[in-house]
């Protein structure tokens, strides 16, 4: 396996060990935080009916280093509908947590015989609660999930940003040799990075969906409440569908060979002809295949107090046009021409860059392809 591919291998190896991350965060969320906070929706419409309780301890719960974790036990009997039923959920919260003074206050209201409400759910009336809440530490509830949700997703982004290839000033090399003995690898500047751009969308609302059902947890009108959960729910999903698709995407461009473009020398020169090599995937193999060198000047002009930054072309040729490419790949010959400005970045923010583009239409109307940046110094003066 060549050096090129063993990188592919990796990145794609870390964008999924990192995505494991973020779902693994996104489903606590799920099971610590929205579930609890939907049930305190639903438990809204649930019948207040009379209690007694029948036992009342702290539980004790033990980790693997030691630590110990509590939780409130309380067991009631009840009727509902003449029928007699026994409940053991005191509220919402999930599973254990630290703080047992805190447990012992609840536990100590709550002794043995005492009369007492819960909250029957009329559809299922063998499912009672007393209180209806998720507890005073949902908002640390959502750090943890929340910390591996960003975790997975600042690798997946870190991993990407790492192959996205940067317009080359005079003294870079922009391509390692891959492949075949004496050719060197575009890096592609768009295709991957952009199709992470949900990723970045759901970063931004990640916080607003946890404070939405949060606040759902509060003592607020019913509508309120509602409209609360349905923002809250409608931005988690909006958010992991954006996610899960960056992910899948960006994990395909990964593993497959997607397009790919291979030139004879490390940096073009304007005058000096270079050869070409192109490939592309089987199902972009069906339609018309071109090939376009641009270059193109990026500025930055300030008006009042707001700047912004424009692309234009300063050159265009179509290299290729070919229709229905039987083997997915070729050779040509090419050559920047003479006078044409190199790559740089000027001190004052402006850019000047030149790209490769490979483009395949597969229907005649929507075309998919990736730009390649194209190394380009100065012409070398003779002597």
């Amino acid at each position: 396996m060549g050096k090129g591919k063993k990188k592919k291998a990796g990145k794609g190896v870390a964008i999924f060990g990192f995505g494991i991350f973020m779902l693994f965060g996104l489903g606590f969320l799920g099971v610590m935080v929205f579930y609890p906070c939907w049930m305190v929706l639903a438990s809204r419409n649930w019948i207040e009916t009379d209690a007694v309780v029948e036992s009342s301890r702290v539980s004790e719960q033990r980790g693997s280093k030691g630590g110990t974790t509590y939780a409130v036990k309380i067991t009631y009997n009840y009727q509902y509908d003449q029928q007699p039923y026994t409940g053991t959920r005191y509220d919402f919260d999930f599973g254990h947590s630290s703080g047992y003074e805190t447990k012992r206050v609840i536990v100590e209201r709550y002794p043995k015989g005492k009369q007492i409400k819960c909250y029957v759910d009329p559809d299922k009336p063998s499912s009672a609660v007393i209180v209806r809440s998720v507890g005073e530490f949902i908002w640390l509830r959502i750090l943890m999930p929340g910390l591996f949700f960003c975790i997975g997703l600042g690798g997946i982004i870190f991993t990407l940003r790492r192959t996205r290839a940067k317009a080359m000033d005079v003294q870079a090399v922009a391509v390692k040799a891959v492949g075949r003995s004496g050719y060197y690898r575009l890096k592609a500047c768009s295709g991957s990075l952009g199709r992470l751009g949900g990723g970045f969308f759901a970063v931004s609302i990640f916080g607003g969906a946890t404070v939405a059902l949060a606040i759902a947890c509060c003592k607020v009108p019913e509508t309120v409440l509602r409209l609360a959960l349905l923002a809250g729910a409608v931005i988690a999903g909006v958010a992991t569908l954006a996610i899960l698709w960056s992910f899948v995407r960006a994990l395909m461009n990964f593993t497959q060979n997607v397009y790919e473009l291979d030139i004879s020398q490390s940096v073009a020169r304007p005058g000096k002809e270079l050869t070409l090599e192109w490939r592309l995937p089987q199902a972009a193999q069906s339609g018309k295949v071109i090939i376009l060198l641009s270059g193109i000047e990026k500025y930055t002009y300030q008006e009042g107090k707001h700047s912004e930054t424009i692309e234009s072309l300063f050159y265009s040729q179509l290299l290729m046009e070919k229709d229905h490419p039987g083997e997915g790949q070729g050779m040509l010959k090419f050559t920047v021409p003479v006078g044409t400005m190199h790559s740089v970045k000027l001190s004052n923010g402006n850019e000047y860059y030149w790209t490769l583009g490979l483009y395949a239409w597969s229907d005649g109307k929507n075309y998919i392809g990736s730009d390649f940046t194209l190394p380009v110094v100065p012409a070398q003066k003779e002597i």
